[in-house]
């Protein structure tokens, strides 16, 4: 406040105002920094509000012009097809990734899936050796930090897969069928339930004539390209950590005999780094027969790969039929796990091998001479290998087997040989404890003194031969025989001859479950002699 021509300090004064009273009205009326910052921010933000509305309106109206045509079916998006192709070139060396389209879409609960139409795999001479109609795809997130469209994740949706055994090759696997099959509809109704799956706009699933016929997998070399090769790909390799199949329908050949199971989830994860590469899988496997489930973990240091393997609850039968012949575990009608630790050489050969196989409760699924089944009971099992292919020997670790009512616990060593000009393995076996008898009949197991087999299994032929003896409660027994896994005529044949025993140690010896009628009749009638 001011007068005419006087101080206002001094007007106010003499009109008795304080001094305090004085310097709060002055802080009433003069502005403050902070307000003035208040000022100047609010008038920015007028500015950005109305800078940027006009574009979140834009993108909002884009958003939205998205999502209705992505309601009438998916958007390519082939721009990204290139870098793709290139990325997984650089992260699976030696196998070469073509890809048809890439596009996203909508799924049924309004989520965008990012797809991969008609991917495929191929060797670097130009042989396919994976394919699938429709695949899924995760972009690392490190890398488009970096710039890069490289993928951590690929999983390859309701492929067909095809499974061949046979006695000269062994089983294979491969993304399409290795030989011209002539009943198409072992693989079609499967394949046209894969198709009924998929959306709109997704492609049809080749069938095995559009893709011709692909290279089966090699699991030895895929291990070696995805570990220590894998290294020198690149430091694109190291953002890759899984390839997946899901909802896979597998079509099974084990000469001729033909079934369809389902493979509901693959995968494969990879871990490298500068020193070692770490490659783990697992799989679930269903079936008519049941589900098993598969496992492996490999580890590469400094040029070692070790793998190691691991399956449970798998059905032999369910793959390897007896009544075709062609492998002695189409027999073992009962479930089977394994654990497998293999030592891989640089070259891809493999140095040595452990396997270690139990054994659950079911049957040995033989006939009789008249082909009525006649199953032997197993109860349980565990079988322990030591195998050295330098040597070309298979050391039978001790083992122990409980079957037909009787538990033996055995040893042996097997070896390659020739056999009339023919390649197989010779076979050595010994008992070191057991008991016969499953106690039947009111008569007790008996002590095992001795058991032996020899015999040779020669795949060429497809023959296994035996003989041997045994020493058991004051008797001895004497056997031969031999079984044909030939698909045409395959069969059994064994024959046993004794000295003289008492009638106790007979039924005691006597197999459960061989000649069961007899066995059951001379159990029940005959009490001495």
């Amino acid at each position: 406040m001011r007068t005419a021509g006087g101080n206002p300090r001094r007007a106010l004064r003499r009109r008795g105002v304080g001094r305090g009273a004085l310097a709060r009205e002055e802080n009433a009326s003069a502005p403050t920094r902070g307000r003035r910052a208040l000022r100047h921010a609010g008038r920015g933000a007028r500015i950005v509000v109305f800078a940027f509305v006009p574009f979140l309106v834009m993108i909002a109206l884009a958003v939205a012009l998205t999502f209705v045509r992505l309601k009438h079916g998916p958007i390519s998006l082939s721009f990204l097809v290139p870098p793709i192709e290139r990325s997984l070139n650089a992260v699976l060396k030696g196998y070469v990734a073509s890809i048809d389209d890439a596009i996203v879409r909508l799924t049924d609960d309004s989520r965008l899936e990012f797809r991969l139409q008609n991917i495929r795999f191929a060797e670097a001479d130009g042989d396919t050796v994976a394919s699938s109609p429709l695949a899924s795809i995760e972009i690392s997130r490190q890398a488009l930090l970096k710039g890069m469209i490289i993928p951590s994740r690929v999983e390859l949706i309701e492929p067909q897969l095809f499974l061949t055994y046979a006695p000269d090759k062994g089983l294979q696997v491969s993304f399409s069928a290795l030989n011209e099959l002539p009943d198409a509809d072992v693989a079609a109704e499967p394949q046209a339930k894969s198709s009924a799956k998929l959306s709109k706009g997704s492609p049809n699933p080749a069938t095995p004539g559009d893709a011709g016929l692909l290279k089966s997998l090699d699991f030895n070399t895929f291990i070696r390209r995805a570990t220590s090769e894998a290294r020198g790909a690149g430091k694109a390799a190291t953002y890759l950590r899984e390839l997946g199949v899901r909802d896979a329908v597998l079509n099974v050949d084990a000469q001729g005999s033909r079934t369809t199971w389902q493979l509901p989830e693959l995968n494969i994860d990879f871990d490298h780094s500068a020193s070692h590469s770490v490659v783990a899988g697992r799989a679930r496997v269903a079936s008519a027969n049941g589900s098993w489930r598969l496992a492996f973990h490999s580890e590469d240091r400094a040029g070692e790969i070790i793998v190691r393997a691991s399956i449970r609850d798998f059905l032999p039968t369910a793959l390897f039929n007896a009544d075709h012949g062609g492998s002695l575990l189409g027999y073992l009608d009962l479930p089977v796990g394994a654990d497998v630790t293999l030592s891989l050489e640089p070259q891809g050969g493999v140095r040595d091998a452990l396997v270690d196989i139990g054994i659950g409760q079911g049957h040995l699924a033989v006939r009789d001479r008249a082909g009525r089944p006649e199953p032997i009971p197993v109860s349980a099992g565990r079988i322990k290998l030591n195998y050295e292919p330098a040597k070309g020997i298979v050391l039978l670790e001790p083992s122990t087997l409980q079957a037909a009512g009787s538990t033996i616990t055995f040893k042996g060593l097997i070896q390659t040989g020739s056999f009339n000009g023919d390649q197989g393995w010779a076979f050595d076996i010994a008992a070191i404890e057991g008991a016969m008898g499953s106690g039947e009949f009111g008569t007790a197991p008996v002590a095992l003194d001795s058991l032996a087999l020899q015999g040779q299994f020669v795949p060429g032929r497809q023959l296994l031969a035996f003989k041997g003896g045994m020493k058991a409660g004051g008797a001895a027994v004497t056997m031969d025989g031999e079984a044909s896994l030939d698909n045409i005529r395959p069969g059994v044949r064994f024959t046993a001859s004794a000295g003289a025993m008492s009638a106790a140690t007979a039924k005691a010896l006597w197999p459960v479950g061989l000649a069961a009628r007899s066995r059951t009749w001379v159990g029940e009638h005959v009490t001495s002699g």
